[in-house]
C-alpha cells in the first residue's frame, strides 16, 4: 500500500519528528491550541515553561481554512499567536483536508497554501502541513502541488 500512496520512510520518519513524536517519546510534551472559535484555550492555560524530562516543548496550531484565502489564514495565524502569547509557532497545519476540492481552493491565487509561505518566510512558523481524516487521495491530490510541506498528519489504521 505504501507505494501505491508515494510514502516513502523517510518523509515520514521527518514528518513525525516535525510533528511531536520525537520530543515526545523523549519526554518532552506538545502544546496544541485548537483554532476553531469553539475549541479556543483561554489566554493563561497557555503552558508557561517546557514541559517534560527533556524541556523540549512543541508549540503548534491549525488553520481552517476551507477554501478560504490567505488574507484570512493570516489572520486566524495572528489570533492564535496573540492567544498562545508568542510570536512564532514550531508548526502550522491546514486543518481537515477532507473535501474533493479542498487542494484546489488551498492552491488557488491567494489561497491558504500562500499563507503558510508567507508565515514561514516571515518567521512566524518554523514548519507547516496539513492534516486529513478522509481519503489518501485527497493526501495525494495535495502532494501533487510539489509544496514544501514539512509534515503531514493522516490517520492510519
Amino acid at each position: 500500500m505504501s507505494a501505491k500512496l508515494g510514502w516513502n520512510r523517510r518523509s515520514f520518519i521527518k514528518g513525525a519528528a516535525l510533528a511531536g513524536a520525537v520530543p515526545l517519546i523523549a519526554g518532552g510534551s506538545m502544546a496544541q491550541q485548537p483554532s476553531k472559535q469553539s475549541q479556543e484555550v483561554p489566554s493563561g492555560q497557555v503552558p508557561k515553561k517546557p514541559l517534560g524530562r527533556t524541556g523540549v516543548q512543541v508549540l503548534m496550531t491549525k488553520v481552517c481554512t476551507h477554501g478560504r484565502e490567505k488574507k484570512i489564514a493570516m489572520r486566524m495565524l495572528e489570533e492564535s499567536l496573540r492567544r498562545l502569547q508568542t510570536d512564532h509557532l514550531d508548526l502550522w497545519q491546514i486543518h481537515e483536508v477532507v473535501y474533493d476540492n479542498d487542494p484546489d481552493l488551498i492552491f488557488a491565487p491567494n489561497g491558504a497554501a500562500e499563507a503558510l509561505l508567507a508565515a514561514k518566510q516571515q518567521g512566524k512558523v518554523r514548519f507547516v502541513g496539513f492534516t486529513g481524516h478522509k481519503d489518501p487521495e485527497i493526501h495525494l491530490k495535495m502532494l501533487s502541488h510539489d509544496f514544501p510541506f514539512d509534515t503531514v498528519q493522516m490517520p492510519l489504521n
